[in-house]
């Protein structure tokens, strides 16, 4: 079976190739990979290019497949790999960050010293609850999040290096000679020797850290020893071909499924990643399409990702929404504050702002401009924040939020289909983003409902909507769409081209939204309890799941219609509401969309003046927010 599998994918790449490699040098094709002639374009080309990007693609896969095996061995997670545990967002990272401070320093150094500090900032978040794969997965997502945010941030203020980031994200193999080929081959001979020489204790962590510590196994030890090396060739990777996700989950999945055991597992998964990453590149190249090899493996990554999670057992039990460290008797006044907070942030945004000759107070003026920009904010913010309180109450999961389950995703998905497919009017634009945003919370819920809404499953359903996102937007984007620009921008987050429609339009949903969601709330105090107390209480489960699922949706698209995916204010918003006090789901519901509401204003804000002449997109602005508040709270908790 794995011969079969291995032969699959290794022959036609290489006849892909070789078909190529006669086209460019028909007489004497073999020497001219290695010594071609000076004069002869057609045998330049493949030494310095045709031929090193085949290499590159079997070494890449090798490589990918052997790290995620090391990852899930030494972690116990059967999804670990660079794209889950947050590898790439830090390699992607310090790399920008290299490129506009020292180009110099922007190789495999700067991408591993990243991806390491982005390995130790997962494992750190997982720490306080044992390195569960749930937890794992969860800060990996959440780290890779708040990192490609910090970076895209980073690319908007520089762009002279924009294209260079953009096309090392997509995860391009075209090569420009044998530099890359050659780290990334150092790279895997160590990481293989090292494994080969561990073949015992990686066959004894295979029994979990208590068994092979009572074996005599020294864990810390060949934790650290084998952990290194895969972050090394992730980060080799990432700098000589960019990313490429999910070859690591797919590869020694497809190996263990094809019955490799021992020490033939590591070598059939580099032979299949290798397979596996040269057949796509070399597809893509054959038809011409300005598409990366590494959208191909990520839509692939999607797949194998939504099939995984049909199989895998409930790995945690369902949490609950954590008690509030105080009960405010008086929620009214708690609400009060907040609104009189909100008030005074808008405030502050219509009136303040930075020009080229300094501060300028004077909200009469430019009212007509900046109020679109903050009725969009006020509404997207309060949208989200109701959804992931739905969400949270839905799967009795504090930490579940439309961002990091994919149903914000989904809805990006269903506009940019619609829009690729020439629709620009607003009920198309609507109903292709509710459509979207509904199918996710569908398959999100579907799926993880059948394992008891497990966090492990919720997360991963989340992963694959992420993927999906990311994978179709690098399509569009490589395909040279005149749109493209638009999209980044409102994939981003930006209120920059918001008018009085979208404001009003906006500002209408969330408040029908905020209007309908109340009536629902013996529902939403009694979900939390679990199936079976649910429905001793009389709750028609099916008939609930579904009104609310609907409602998410809509909030979802709402807020996505407007202004893009906004990441992580779904999961604090709630908590924010949580914290001061508001336990009650009315409470709950209009404190969280007070939170969102001012969150965003602030974002939009700040987002204004921080970099002035320059504006950071509000979305981006309130993911990085965002993300300082979960981090630490992931950290405590």
């Amino acid at each position: 079976m794995i011969r079969v599998l291995i032969l699959l994918l290794w022959l036609p790449a290489l006849w892909l190739f070789w078909q190529e490699a006669r086209d460019l040098a028909p007489a004497g094709t073999i020497a001219a990979m290695i010594w071609p002639q000076a004069g002869d374009v057609g045998q330049m080309i493949l030494h310095l290019s045709t031929a090193p990007r085949l290499v590159a693609a079997l070494l890449s896969g090798a490589g990918l497949a052997l790290c995620g095996l090391l990852l899930q061995r030494v972690l116990g997670n059967p999804l670990a790999e660079p794209a889950t545990l947050g590898l790439f967002g830090g390699a992607q990272l310090a790399l920008g960050l290299a490129l506009v401070a020292a180009p110099g320093l922007a190789g495999w150094g700067a991408a591993f010293a990243g991806a390491l500090l982005a390995f130790a900032l997962v494992m750190a978040l997982s720490a306080r609850a044992g390195f569960g794969a749930g937890a794992i997965l969860l800060s990996g997502l959440v780290t890779g999040i708040w990192l490609g945010g910090i970076n895209a941030m980073l690319a908007l203020f520089n762009h002279q290096v924009m294209e260079q980031l953009f096309l090392w994200q997509a995860g391009s193999l075209v090569q420009a000679g044998w530099m890359s080929a050659a780290g990334i081959a150092v790279a895997l001979a160590l990481a293989a020797g090292i494994a080969m020489l561990a073949a015992r204790p990686l066959a004894l962590l295979e029994l979990g850290d208590g068994m092979a510590q009572g074996l005599g196994l020294r864990i810390a030890f060949w934790h650290t020893a084998l952990l290194l090396p895969a972050v090394l060739l992730a980060a080799t990777v990432a700098a000589g071909v960019g990313v490429i996700g999910f070859v690591g989950l797919i590869a020694p999945a497809l190996a263990r499924l094809g019955g490799a055991r021992g020490r033939r597992l590591p070598l059939a998964a580099m032979a299949i990643g290798a397979g596996l990453l040269a057949l796509a590149d070399q597809a893509v190249r054959t038809t011409g399409l300005p598409v990366p090899a590494g959208a191909i493996t990520a839509l692939v990554g999607a797949g194998v990702l939504l099939s995984l999670l049909r199989r895998l057992p409930a790995a945690a039990p369902r949490l609950s929404p954590p008690r509030p460290a105080r009960r405010v008797r008086r929620p009214a006044v708690v609400l009060c504050m907040m609104a009189a907070m909100l008030g005074g942030l808008v405030w502050l945004s219509l009136s303040l702002g930075r020009f080229p000759d300094g501060w300028l107070w004077d909200g009469a003026t430019y009212t007509d401009l900046r109020w679109p920009r903050i009725g969009v904010s006020v509404a997207a913010g309060a949208a989200t924040a109701i959804a992931g309180v739905l969400m949270q109450r839905l799967t009795a999961n504090p930490l579940a939020s439309p961002e990091l389950l994919g149903v914000s995703s989904g809805a990006a998905l269903g506009l940019i289909g619609v829009v690729a497919l020439g629709a620009t009017g607003r009920p198309a634009l609507v109903a292709a983003t509710f459509a979207g945003a509904l199918l996710a919370a569908v398959v999100a819920v579907a799926l993880a409902a059948r394992r008891s809404f497990s966090p492990l499953h919720l997360v991963l359903a989340g992963v694959a909507g992420v993927t999906l996102l990311s994978a179709l937007t690098s399509l569009l984007l490589a395909g040279g769409d005149p749109r493209a620009a638009l999209l980044m921008g409102w994939l981003a987050g930006s209120t920059w081209r918001a008018t009085p429609e979208d404001a009003m339009f906006a500002l209408a949903g969330a408040g029908a939204l905020l209007a309908t969601v109340p009536a629902f709330s013996r529902w939403l105090a009694i979900l939390p309890l679990g199936a079976e107390a649910s429905r001793s209480l009389g709750l028609a489960l099916p008939v609930a799941r579904g009104t609310l699922v609907g409602l998410t949706a809509a909030g979802s698209a709402i807020a996505t219609l407007v202004m893009g995916p906004v990441g992580f204010l779904g999961l604090m918003a709630p908590q924010i509401a949580r914290a001061a006090g508001l336990t009650t789901p009315a409470a709950g519901l209009a404190g969280a969309a007070l939170a969102g509401a001012a969150v965003m204003v602030a974002a939009d804000w700040l987002g204004r003046i921080a970099a002035f002449p320059w504006q950071v997109p509000a979305g981006l602005m309130a993911a990085f927010l965002s993300g300082l508040w979960i981090l630490p709270g992931l950290l405590r908790k």
